[in-house]
């Protein structure tokens, strides 16, 4: 196995920062639960994996692409390329993918992510749609950015599972609407109705928006969606947690679906 160049080892590092993911086309996969995720999909361009003496042992439980380039890297590197607090030692690097709305052949529901600019949030909520089985986000403008580490580690490598479409403007989404012919669902926490009885009336087509946690959805979506839909509660809170929120929606989607077709 030989050890990975010094501008191996530059370019991988730089990846921590969105000018370089963007300028190089590729992202940081990063341990070996997310890596062995990431392969199983499809979808995925992956380059080269990097690994420590230590965790060479993990090369033998991933189901790596016949040829991908291995390159051994010493503890003090591992620390500079991963932003963990204590990495595994194995690092996949892989082709970032530039989706276009215009040519995606949309599969209901699809996921609508306005101004959710918390990482972390937003790969927990990728690694939620996955699980539900949604095939795509659409991410405003000003979101967090998917292939960012933090994402990618909080979607424990699921990202490349599913399409994320970034800079989707409120135009955009009007012509996708069209395009679809799915309804717009909006979340409010007020004058608004259950997804349950709300399916009842829109159909199972459907676009479900959600928005930050500290300001919601803006009042121009709002006012082009074609529903609202709550989340009823019991208690004194105000707000659900964003992911808890796209969790317990797709949820009961899910469910309604199951009983629909008596399973």
């Amino acid at each position: 196995m030989n050890k990975a160049s010094r501008r191996q080892l530059l370019e991988t590092s730089r990846l921590r920062l969105k000018k370089y993911r963007a300028l190089y086309q590729r992202y940081l996969i990063s341990g070996r639960h997310a890596i062995a995720a990431a392969l199983q999909a499809g979808d995925l361009q992956p380059l080269e994996l990097l690994v420590t003496e230590a965790a060479r042992e993990f090369i033998a439980h991933l189901p790596l692409p016949e040829g991908l380039p291995v390159f051994l890297i010493t503890e003090k590197e591992a620390a500079k390329i991963g932003d963990e607090t204590t990495p595994q030692g194995i690092f996949l690097t892989s082709r970032r993918p530039c989706y276009e709305w215009q040519t995606a052949s949309f599969r209901s529901p699809v996921l609508y992510l306005e101004q959710v600019n918390d990482p972390g949030n937003l790969g927990t909520i990728i690694r939620t749609a996955c699980w539900f089985g949604v095939k795509q986000i659409l991410l405003s403008p000003d979101s967090a950015d998917p292939f960012q580490p933090k994402s990618v580690r909080a979607s424990a490598g699921y990202l490349p599972h599913l399409s994320v479409y970034e800079q989707v403007s409120l135009n955009d989404l009007r012509e996708i609407r069209k395009k679809t012919g799915f309804q717009l669902v909006a979340t409010a926490p007020a004058n608004a109705t259950p997804l349950p009885e709300l399916i009842r009336q829109a159909g199972r087509r459907l676009i479900l928006a959600f928005g930050s946690e500290a300001h919601g959805l803006s009042s121009d979506l709002l006012n082009i969606c074609d529903h609202r839909m709550t989340i009823p509660g019991k208690g004194s809170v105000e707000s659900l947690n964003l992911g808890v929120a796209v969790a317990v929606s797709l949820y009961q989607l899910t469910i309604i679906d199951h009983l629909s077709n008596g399973e």
